[in-house]
C-alpha cells in the first residue's frame, strides 16, 4: 500500500541564495540595514553631495546666468571626485578593516558565499550613496545653472562606473596597510591627496607646467572627470570644445584607456594586498 504525503505536511524547502549575485543581492541588503540604523549619520552623509553642490551656488548666486549650464556640469564633477574619495575610498577601506578584525569575511566563507563577494557586498552601500551624491548634487546644482547639453551620457556613465571599480580596488588593496580604523584616516591620504590634487577640481591644471599635467592625466580621477566633462559640457576640463555624440569618443579615447587601465591594476592589486585574515 502507498501513501501519498499531503503537501501541507511537506518539510519546509529551504531557499538559499545559490547565484553569486543572489548571494552579493542578499549580503548587500543586510548591509545597508546596518548602514541605516544609524539615520542621523546616514542622512548627514546622503546631504553630502546636495551641500556641496549647493556651497558653490551660493558662492556664485549672482553669477548663475554668466557662469551658464557648463558650471552645473563642472559642480557634478567636484561632487564626483570628492564622493569616490570620501565615500566609497576612504569609508570603504575603514569599513573593511572593520569587517576584516571581527572576522566578519571568514565567518561568512564559511557559508555559501565567498569572502570576495562578501567584500564586494560590503561596498554596494558607498556605491549607492555616492550615485545619490552625483543625483541630488547634480540636481542642485542645474536648478541654479541649468541643465548642460549632455553631449554624451555614455561616457558620464563609463566615468562614474569606472571611478567606482577602482576605489573599491584600492580600498581592498589599502587594507594591508591599514591595521586599525584608525589608522585608516593615516593610511589613505597619501591616496587621497594625490588623486584629489591631480583631479583637476580642486584648482585648474592648465596653469601647472606640462610635465605635471601629463602625470595628472594618468591618474584616474582625472580621467574620470574628464569623461564626465565630455559627457556632460562637450569639453574637456580645460574648456576645448569636442564637438558632437560621435566626435566626443575620439576626445574620450586617451581618458577611457587610462581608466580601463586603473580598473584593470587596482583589481589585481585588491586580489594581491587584501588579506581576509585578521592582524591582530
Amino acid at each position: 500500500m502507498t501513501t501519498t504525503l499531503d503537501s501541507r505536511f511537506a518539510p519546509a524547502t529551504n531557499h538559499r541564495p545559490t547565484g553569486a549575485l543572489a548571494r552579493v543581492s542578499a549580503i548587500a541588503r543586510a548591509e545597508s540595514r546596518l548602514l541605516g540604523r544609524n539615520k542621523a549619520s546616514f542622512a548627514t552623509g546622503l546631504l553630502m553631495g546636495p551641500m556641496m553642490a549647493g556651497m558653490f551656488v551660493l558662492i556664485n548666486l549672482g553669477n548663475t546666468e554668466l557662469l551658464g549650464a557648463s558650471f552645473a556640469g563642472y559642480v557634478v564633477c567636484i561632487v564626483l571626485t570628492w564622493s569616490a574619495l570620501m565615500t566609497v575610498y576612504y569609508n570603504l577601506t575603514s569599513i573593511f578593516v572593520t569587517r576584516r578584525e571581527d572576522r566578519v569575511f571568514k565567518r561568512l566563507s564559511t557559508g555559501e558565499a565567498t569572502q570576495w563577494e562578501a567584500l564586494v557586498a560590503g561596498a554596494v552601500p558607498s556605491v549607492l550613496i555616492m550615485v545619490a551624491h552625483l543625483v541630488l548634487g547634480g540636481a542642485v546644482a542645474m536648478l541654479a545653472f541649468g541643465v548642460p547639453e549632455v553631449t554624451n551620457l555614455l561616457l558620464v556613465l563609463l566615468g562614474v562606473l569606472g571611478t567606482m571599480v577602482v576605489c573599491v580596488a584600492l580600498a581592498a588593496a589599502s587594507t594591508a596597510f591599514t591595521s586599525t580604523v584608525e589608522a585608516a584616516q593615516y593610511s589613505t591620504l597619501p591616496v587621497f591627496l594625490v588623486l584629489g590634487m591631480t583631479a583637476g577640481t580642486m584648482f585648474p591644471l592648465a596653469g601647472l607646467p606640462d610635465a605635471v599635467q601629463t602625470v595628472a592625466s594618468l591618474t584616474p580621477i582625472n580621467a574620470a572627470v574628464e569623461l564626465v566633462s565630455l559627457g556632460l559640457n562637450g569639453t574637456t576640463m580645460a574648456g576645448e570644445a569636442a564637438g558632437g555624440f560621435l566626435e566626443s569618443f575620439g576626445a574620450a579615447g586617451f581618458p577611457l584607456l587610462v581608466l580601463a587601465a586603473w580598473c584593470a591594476v587596482g583589481i589585481l592589486l585588491a586580489r594581491r594586498y587584501m588579506k581576509f585574515e585578521p592582524r591582530r
